[in-house]
């Protein structure tokens, strides 16, 4: 049995690594693209901008992002959004792209923003297969 642990140890662990990294891509792609299956498209209006301030024993600090409030699904935090108004470019009455569920209110993405949890799960389970790719060479030498 030591013999086999030696021989088949590295093998058996890049494996394991290989399986577990494929199957969270496999998980992170089903959960984004279910998702994305139940999501809308729509036109978001900006009707308010705030700055949240924050009071404590020192004084009164403003946040750095604002809460923008648009007319689809309440109070918002798009990444999108707070580059505009960083930009000082945001003002009320904008209207931007957006995808949003109802399952889910909180979470409204911009229209371009899909890609990077796609592009996460997708590339798991490109590390994944590359590494059972790997324990399959292990095992073969």
């Amino acid at each position: 049995m030591e013999q086999f642990w030696t021989m088949y140890g590295n093998a058996l662990m890049v494996f394991l690594g290989g399986v577990l990294l494929f199957g969270f891509g496999w998980y992170e792609y089903a959960r984004q693209s279910k998702w994305l299956t139940n999501s809308k498209k729509t036109e978001a209006e900006v009707v308010g901008l705030e700055n949240v301030e924050i009071r404590t024993e020192n004084g009164t600090h403003r946040m750095d992002r604002p809460t923008f409030r648009y007319r689809t699904t309440g109070e918002i935090l798009v990444a999108k959004v707070n580059q505009l108004f960083e930009k000082n470019t945001l003002k009320v009455g904008d209207r931007h792209r957006v995808r949003y569920n109802a399952q889910t209110p909180g979470r409204i993405l911009s229209d371009s923003a899909d890609d990077l949890p796609l592009l996460t799960a997708f590339g798991s389970m490109f590390l994944g297969g590359l590494l059972l790719m790997i324990a399959l060479v292990l095992f073969l030498v």
